[in-house]
């Protein structure tokens, strides 16, 4: 059915929405959305075709609300630092000698390109929104708004399914002229309605596109809720943000509201009180610290003023940080408001579930966390009121984080390997950004590989104890005279050699600054003093007079000062007491404050000579606010964590490799725990143990025939983690042939576990991101020889999985020599027997697509 008669099919619906436009329109809708025809007006025609100034016009255009941020960001981005590149792709674009599709494909990828070589993991957000809103702008009459959410509810209305990525502006442009043509040219009282209700000054509309897009706009998104969207925005966010980084996520419900709630990574934020979400407010999607006094105890409410106060007294910045009223009152600290990081994504955005636009959202998260979130750990573990609960929450997360022994399992193409780096990564460097892009991740595993807190290894049939514990392997060694001579020494193997590193303690040198107390001060007045003595000098305190001032003649047996001015060897000495002076600092740090010395001087200690206590108190307040001590010092770290992966682990003889000491790698036997044990070695006579800071990953291959022979002991010993084919995979979603790759991934391994088991399902890698031409080759270099090993050559079998699209029975013919034997027996049974082969649509790109049809049934 062609998409002229889809439409025509839902005249009443499409009537009744443009009557309910109508009603919108008389109670004064059009005031939410007149700015567009403002715009268009001003900014029709925009921008002229010159290479010289493009980006620069389009850079100064008032977007309004048509255009998310996101987006001018980049565009402000490119325009700074790939101006010339910037124009040459959007020149490109706006050549109407091409055909659209063309254009949106190369526009796509180019502005991919180009704005990769400024940030390598980041959405460009030049997606078909804003594509349709630089055509719109330039060509008003041919061109209509889009987005993707209006889009999509249009084509749920209409019972049909949305275009794949760079094709769907297209398919909306189809539609919108239909529904154009068919109700909104025709529609009189709909035009006398749009004239009465736009002012002066707006875009006339000849060719009625506005108004189509704010008809479907108005009708399809405004009386419509995100909720759908924004739960999978969540689901996906929560799941990348706790996988990757490690940050607990709690769903719950209060008074009929579900929510959720962040963790930090060690569970001091993320109470019903005090916790970070991921908010959405309308279409815009926020990360906020929400402070919650609802139904708390008294205590609490009290806590998280005292909090609030805290956090209002850092003045962060406020162009990042933002204070949510939510009590409609002014910012004050008698009550407490919620915290909102700036950057914000809108659900209209095409791609918000995409890759990037997850990362982009975690990287906020994060960014906020390093801002605010230690000075709330600060705050929340120093207060008395929680520090129980607070501690308890700390040890138990510290306890639970990583496993130390983990086995990662399941069947080829899941990700075993691959998911190794990241969880090595995480736990040698728990500091490092994992939502970077692979070669960020592979460089920093390569680094920690270089640097020995990561060691990679490979369980194979010949695999010894000699090789990862220790053995005596030989050694040639050269005498004086030139010849070699063969000698046998204990050699530490891949196990004993990490286990080592990781007891090597490690420290930092570093230089701390003190800053001087009056005690300090005042001592190194006396020993400067005395210094003095030794070389039968005395030691000058300048005073307000110019040139004047005194002396220290001595110390008192009670340390204090004895001090006489400088211009009479027969001046009265003054003595200037410890105490005294002590109290004479707190009161006056600044001497320049005072006005009248002795008056002043006198309020605070009595009676004294208050030039000699000025020209003390003015070394001493030198010293303090100046001086500073470095000490440099020697600081023992904690020790780094190690981790050992051991792939295919399955595919040794682990009893044999391991030896001894299967037992020493349990949580509680390593060294330093409470049931610690060390055994010595049969070669080199050492006692060993294994250090509570070296982590070991296994992977195995449930496909692999040696599964059965892992060894019931280090099953024992390991939490295994399985690692399944993921159908949701956003990388999974692209079509392929009419369907999504994740439906025929799906469709596979239903018919292969019904066949065989769970353990030899296809996993999802052979699917990632291929397309029409690249799944191809994945089919006949991966998919189908996985099958035929996993089925023993039985083409039956494989026929019942790929479909006869795929195998094909050969006809029975007659292919056995002629042979009179008594020995041959009745050889029909051969003749009869069925035979089967693969058919080859490797160069046939239409043969593969109805080879996938039929697998689809």
């Amino acid at each position: 059915m062609d998409l002229q008669q889809i439409i025509e099919n839902k005249r009443p619906e499409l009537t009744a929405l443009l009557d309910k436009y109508k009603i919108h329109l008389q109670n004064g809708g059009l005031n939410e959305e007149k700015d567009k025809w403002f715009l268009f007006e001003k900014q029709k025609g925009l921008p002229n075709l010159n290479s010289q100034t493009i980006v620069d016009e389009l850079a100064s255009l008032n977007y309004s609300n048509l255009l998310y941020y996101n987006a001018l960001a980049v565009m402000k981005h490119l325009r700074q630092d790939r101006k010339e590149q910037y124009a040459s792709i959007l020149l490109a674009f706006y050549d109407e000698q091409k055909s659209l599709q063309e254009r949106i494909k190369t526009f796509d990828k180019d502005i991919l390109a180009l704005y990769r070589e400024l940030i390598p993991n980041l959405a460009h957000h030049h997606d078909e929104r804003t594509m349709s809103l630089l055509l719109s702008f330039k060509y008003p009459e041919t061109y209509f708004l889009y987005k993707y959410s209006f889009y999509s509810r249009l084509c749920k209305l209409l019972g049909i399914k949305s275009a794949p990525k760079n094709k769907k502006y297209l398919h909306y442009l189809e539609l919108a002229e239909l529904i154009k043509n068919k109700f909104i040219k025709s529609d009189k009282d709909l035009h006398e309605l749009i004239k009465k209700n736009l002012p002066e000054g707006s875009y006339t509309d000849p060719s009625y596109n506005l108004l189509t897009q704010d008809f479907l706009y108005i009708m399809l998104e405004k009386d419509n809720s995100n909720y759908e969207l924004f739960a999978e925005v969540k689901t996906v966010f929560n799941e990348q943000l706790n996988q990757n980084h490690g940050f607990p996520i709690t769903v719950g419900s209060n008074h009929d509201k579900n929510f959720q709630r962040i963790q930090d990574k060690f569970g001091l934020i993320g109470s019903n009180y005090i916790h970070y979400e991921l908010y959405c407010e309308k279409s815009t999607i926020y990360v906020d610290l929400h402070l919650e006094n609802e139904d708390q105890p008294k205590e609490i409410t009290a806590l998280l003023k005292e909090l609030y106060t805290h956090l209002l007294d850092k003045k962060y910045d406020e162009q990042t940080i933002l204070w949510i009223d939510w009590a409609n009152k002014p910012n004050q600290k008698n009550y407490f408001q919620s915290i909102r990081y700036h950057k914000s994504f809108s659900l209209e955005e095409e791609e918000i579930t995409s890759v990037e636009s997850i990362h982009e959202m975690i990287q906020s998260f994060i960014e906020f966390d390093k801002i605010i979130g230690q000075d709330i750990r600060d705050f929340l573990i120093q207060n008395t009121k929680i520090k129980l609960e607070i501690t308890e929450k700390y040890k138990m997360a510290k306890n639970t984080q990583h496993p130390l022994n983990q086995i990662l399992y399941g069947p080829p193409g899941t990700g075993k390997t691959y998911h190794t780096i990241n969880k090595a990564i995480a736990i040698a460097n728990p500091e490092f950004d994992l939502t970077q892009n692979r070669n960020k991740l592979k460089e920093e595993y390569k680094r920690l590989v270089d640097k020995g807190q990561i060691v990679f290894t490979t369980f194979h049939q010949s695999m010894t104890y000699e090789d990862f514990i220790e053995g005596i392997k030989p050694v040639i060694e050269e005498n004086e005279e030139g010849g070699k001579s063969v000698i046998y020494d204990v050699k530490d193997g891949i196990f004993k050699t990490i286990s080592k590193q990781a007891l090597q303690p490690h420290f930092k040198k570093s230089e701390e600054l003190v800053v001087y107390t009056f005690d300090d001060a005042f001592n190194d007045l006396v020993l400067e003093a005395n210094q003095q003595f030794e070389l039968n000098e005395q030691l000058f305190l300048p005073i307000q007079t110019k040139n004047l001032g005194l002396k220290i003649v001595g110390i008192s047996d009670k340390g204090n000062l004895i001090l006489k001015p400088i211009y009479s060897d027969d001046a009265k000495e003054y003595t200037v007491s410890y105490s005294r002076a002590e109290k004479l600092q707190k009161a006056f740090p600044d001497l320049s404050v005072v006005r009248n010395i002795d008056k002043e001087f006198r309020a605070v200690i009595g009676g004294s000579n208050s030039t000699a206590y000025w020209a003390v108190l003015n070394y001493i307040n030198n010293k303090i606010n100046g001086g500073k001590k470095s000490l440099a010092t020697d600081h023992s770290l904690p020790q780094n964590p190690y981790v050992l992966i051991i792939d295919e682990i399955n595919r040794g003889n682990v009893s044999h490799i391991f030896g001894e000491l299967i037992t020493l790698i349990e949580e509680d036997k390593r060294l330093g725990n409470d049931e610690e044990i060390k055994v010595t070695l049969p070669y080199s006579k050492e006692p060993f143990g294994v250090p509570s800071n070296l982590y070991i990953i296994g992977t195995m291959n449930t496909a692999d025939r040696s599964v059965e022979a892992l060894d019931t002991a280090l099953r024992r010993r390991f939490v295994f983690e399985e690692m399944p084919p993921k159908y949701d995979l956003k990388e999974l979603q692209q079509d392929l042939y009419g369907y999504t790759a994740s439906e025929i991934l799906k469709t596979l391994n239903k018919r292969i576990e019904k066949l065989l088991d769970r353990d030899h399902l296809i996993g999802h890698a052979y699917f990632i991101n291929k397309d029409e031409t690249t799944i191809i080759a994945s089919f006949y270099k991966n998919i189908i020889p996985l099958l035929q090993e996993y089925f023993f050559g039985d083409y039956g079998k494989i026929g019942l999985v790929l479909g006869d699209g795929f195998v094909e029975a050969i006809k029975n013919e007659s292919v056995f020599a002629k042979f009179n034997s008594a020995d041959s027996g009745d050889y029909s049974q051969f003749e009869e027997r069925e035979s089967y082969k693969i058919i080859d649509h490797k160069n046939n790109t239409e043969a593969f697509g109805e080879a996938i049809n039929s697998l689809m049934n």
